[in-house]
């Protein structure tokens, strides 16, 4: 074998080998846009069912829960900021209190 059949010999496996890699790479590709889609479906819906459960919580509570609400992943839309925890707490202190004296 001289040296161009060893060079064409060695162009063709690197070629083969080339084609077999962008293959793979294409699987994985589809394969990875295809577990995103599903994550995110997952991830609406688990949203969905947070939002449904967060109103169930308010109406079930008539919102008194809300001072002690610590949802980290999902934000309420009737969650109390800080400065509100704190105002509630200071009439819940009142009102105890009050019931006291």
């Amino acid at each position: 074998m001289n040296l161009n059949e060893l060079r064409d010999a060695m162009s063709s496996e690197a070629t083969k080998e080339n084609a077999e890699l962008k293959k793979k790479l294409t699987a994985s590709e589809m394969n990875h846009e295809s577990q995103i889609r599903k994550l995110e479906e997952e991830l609406k819906a688990l949203r969905e069912d947070c939002k449904a459960l967060t109103n169930r919580c308010f109406v079930l509570t008539r919102g008194s829960m809300c001072m002690f609400c610590e949802l980290r992943g999902y934000r309420c839309g009737k969650a109390m900021s800080y400065a509100e925890k704190i105002e509630a707490t200071k009439n819940l202190m009142e009102e105890v209190q009050n019931a006291e004296s």
